[in-house]
């Protein structure tokens, strides 16, 4: 199944916690978490740019329920640059839940 994340309103840039939040519960995300599909995950050329926020809050509960399994039941599908950036999130992420 694919998820096709978008702007709103001529936004270009998806930024910060509330954002993230929104963006998790409209696009049912924690339904997701629980399918046995793979997940492909395709942000519009509408998206210009997204933050290390944003995608936490949106992905954050995903990657702590899927653990090692969040990077093969999600695929991320962007421009170059953004699927740089999406790597550095999970990655991140991974780190800091080490030491929390």
């Amino acid at each position: 199944m694919t998820i096709e994340i978008t702007t709103t309103k001529g936004q270009k840039n998806l930024t910060g916690c509330a954002l993230g939040k929104k963006y998790r519960r409209n696009y049912h995300i924690d339904d997701f978490d629980d399918s046995d599909e793979i997940v492909f995950i395709h942000f519009s050329p509408k998206v210009f740019s997204l933050n290390y926020d944003f995608f936490k809050t949106m992905f954050g509960p995903s990657m702590k329920k899927l653990g090692p399994k969040f990077s093969t039941h999600y695929q991320f599908h962007s421009g170059n640059k953004m699927r740089d950036h999406i790597s550095e999130f999970i990655t991140k992420f991974q780190i800091q839940e080490q030491y929390v």
